[in-house]
């Protein structure tokens, strides 16, 4: 009866549940960001890397146009399968 009434739940808030999660494209990121992997929002500033193989920078992208804005090199580090950023 438990299985019952949770598969009914199920039923019935799945579809709920899942219109509330609509996302839409805002714009396409350029061709120097290959497979973004980390993203931060700082100080009103988009800021990510590519995933691994390019070269080791971070890159500034303006929110509406998903144009770079500024690319900065990080001279001692090598860009071998980054995952993730985050800043404190």
């Amino acid at each position: 009866m438990k299985l019952m009434r949770f598969s009914l739940f199920l039923i019935i808030a799945l579809p709920i549940v899942t219109l509330g999660q609509q996302i839409s494209s805002v714009t396409t990121l350029h061709d120097s960001i290959e497979e973004t992997s980390g993203l931060i929002y700082l100080n009103h500033k988009l800021i990510t890397h590519n995933d691994s193989g390019g070269e080791a920078a971070l890159y500034e992208i303006d929110s509406i146009s998903g144009n770079v804005v500024r690319k900065v090199f990080i001279s001692n580090a090598k860009n071998t399968d980054w995952e993730d950023i985050c800043y404190d």
